[in-house]
């Protein structure tokens, strides 16, 4: 069972968030920053990190480097256990510091803007 399916009922999140951000890039292009390093346009990505790698990180990592290179990706850590978070208790743990900071890299290794 995908974690999709397992923790929001969605069987096939993967494959629409693949298709939707193929069609952002499409319409945008990679991110631009102003002087200011604000953006100014293109696709930014925003990843949460999930307890014990339960997003399966590095694998998303790869297919936004591969469906839109050059974009913009912001690898959070702002997990919180919340709402029906206590019906699984891999959902009680927080990501560590150093999860956070590896994906970044391999992020970065992969040919995406970190944005933080």
């Amino acid at each position: 069972m995908t974690a999709g399916r397992k923790y929001s009922g969605v069987a096939d999140y993967p494959q629409v968030a693949k298709a939707a951000l193929a069609e952002m890039y499409r319409q945008v292009g990679p991110l631009t920053l102003d002087e200011r390093g604000l953006a100014v346009r293109g696709v930014l990505v925003r990843h949460l990190v999930m307890p014990a790698d339960l997003s399966g990180s590095e694998r998303i990592i790869d297919i936004v480097a591969e469906t839109a290179p050059d974009c913009g990706i912001n690898v959070v850590g702002q997990y919180h256990p919340c709402y029906r978070a206590d019906e699984f208790p891999e959902l009680q743990a927080l990501p560590s510091r150093a999860e956070i900071a590896r994906l970044r890299e391999y992020a970065v290794a992969q040919g995406l803007m970190r944005v933080d």
